[in-house]
């Protein structure tokens, strides 16, 4: 763990990095394991050394439709889905696991976004969660005199992981626009406690999901997925200048 107390005027990410680790399939989301950051937190402070294993934390989800074929209206082979050459996969929603408090059980109950992917329009597509592990380079000087890279799970501040999962959760929405998301999707969310959050010079989407379900292929993440920093950087300072004109606006009304 980290020794000192982490300060928004010194705290700047470099980047961050999501590594898609787990993947099922919306007809079982029921078994999504529930996620809560104190465990996660607990659990990675508490390693023997550096190489252990510990209950990793996944904040953020994304439902994917897939191309391919069926018997009839049952499922074939999933092993198989997503191998074939031609098959197209979509993003269709973006959204976090986790509630205030930084825990959460999205899917046990049933989530919207998957009742809404029974509707006709989705019946000829495999429907897909991916749950995403959140590791972020930052600095924070003088305290730290080099770039570190950490789990999300390994900030102390609460407040801190609540804010970079906000602003992750919007600006892959803002990105990938998903059909089935109707909030966030034509502007990123940059208001921020902790702005040294919001301008990355990259964020990067790889999938290890395989070693999760045997076989599992992506045919839009098996490539590594990057959103660079001159994209990012552009749509973050636009979106700061509109805040800025409305902000301007309101003080010259009073």
């Amino acid at each position: 763990m980290l020794s000192f107390k982490f300060t928004p005027s010194k705290f700047k990410v470099i980047s961050y990095d999501l590594t898609l680790e787990q993947c099922h399939f919306t007809f079982a989301a029921h078994h999504i394991p529930v996620q809560n950051y104190k465990q996660s937190f607990q659990s990675y402070n508490n390693r023997k050394n550096k190489s252990s294993s510990y209950h990793m934390f996944f904040p953020l989800y994304i439902i994917t439709t897939v191309t391919g074929k069926r018997t009839g209206h049952f499922y074939t082979d999933l092993s198989k889905v997503g191998t074939d050459p031609n098959a197209r996969e979509k993003v269709v929603y973006i959204g976090k696991t986790i509630k205030k408090g930084l825990n959460g059980a999205r899917f046990v109950n049933g989530h919207l976004a998957t009742q809404k992917l029974t509707s006709p329009e989705y019946d000829k597509f495999f429907k897909r969660i991916y749950l995403a592990h959140v590791e972020l380079t930052f600095t924070h000087y003088p305290e730290l005199k080099n770039n570190t890279k950490i789990p999300l799970e390994g900030i102390k501040e609460r407040k801190l992981v609540e804010e970079i999962v906000d602003f992750l959760e919007r600006y892959l929405i803002f990105d990938f626009k998903p059909n089935l998301n109707t909030i966030g999707r034509f502007a990123p969310k940059v208001n921020f406690k902790w702005d040294g959050i919001i301008k990355p010079t990259h964020i990067k989407i790889k999938n290890n999901s395989q070693k999760h379900y045997a076989g599992n292929s992506s045919p839009l993440f098996n490539q590594e997925y990057l959103i660079n920093h001159q994209k990012i950087s552009a749509q973050i300072n636009k979106q700061l200048k509109v805040l800025a004109n409305k902000k301007n606006k309101n003080l010259k009304k009073k």
